[in-house]
């Protein structure tokens, strides 16, 4: 054991291959769930009025802490970049994934446990070992989650939650209890943010349903 607690024998390969894994079933989920335009639609959580796929799925909640702290950020996108393992991160695009994860009623919560779990590995600004992360934060189930949604949000712009209810029909009996919890659903967010994901210069393509170059483009062969 070092100082950290953490067993040399675990290398730091062992844990990026955990990460590899996680990626690849998360990318498959989330690939699946873009291809088809419905899925994506009928959880989308753009910010607009009007058609009824443009209305967040859940109201935002107001967070019980300062989100727009320049600390607060920092270290939300240092965990972002150790998660992720791609640093440096958009920073732009870190404030909005930093808003709506605290906004959302399912992560508000867990969001400074993260933050104070990633300060007391990583004080200063070198990132933390990935065995350190693992154990500290991937091991626990409650951080767990918190840490999945950052990856996948990060990866595709999207949450992936059990949706909210759905509101009682007045005019109707409620439905009886299924006896199973909902399944999880990907909520997204902006087209920018869509657009964004780093799933799509991984796999050196361009969001499906968007221009993937100036009108034309098409015409031209691909580059080498």
């Amino acid at each position: 054991m070092n100082e950290h607690g953490i067993d040399p024998a675990t290398s730091s390969d062992s844990i990026d291959v955990t990460r590899r894994r996680f990626l690849a079933q998360a990318v498959t989920l989330g690939v699946t769930a873009v291809a088809f335009a419905g899925l994506a639609a009928a959880t989308t959580e753009v910010w607009e009025e009007g058609d009824l796929q443009c209305q967040p799925p859940v109201a935002p909640v107001r967070p019980a802490y300062d989100v727009n702290d320049p600390a607060l950020f920092r270290t939300f996108l240092r965990l972002s970049e150790s998660l992720t393992g791609i640093a440096p991160l958009d920073e732009h695009i870190g404030h909005k994934y930093l808003q709506r994860f605290a906004s959302h009623p399912q992560l508000t919560a867990v969001l400074p446990q993260l933050i104070q779990a990633y300060r007391a590995i990583a004080p200063g600004t070198t990132p933390p070992p990935d065995a350190l992360v693992e154990q500290r934060i991937m091991q626990d189930a409650t951080l767990r989650f918190g840490a999945e949604q950052i990856i996948f949000v990060w990866y595709l712009s999207a949450f992936y939650l059990p949706p909210p209810p759905p509101k009682p029909d007045p005019l109707k009996p409620p439905p009886p209890p299924s006896g199973s919890p909902p399944k999880s659903v990907w909520i997204y967010g902006s087209p920018e943010e869509y657009g964004a994901g780093l799933i799509w210069s991984l796999i050196h393509a361009h969001a499906p349903m968007t221009p993937g170059g100036p009108p034309g483009y098409w015409a031209d062969p691909p580059s080498a």
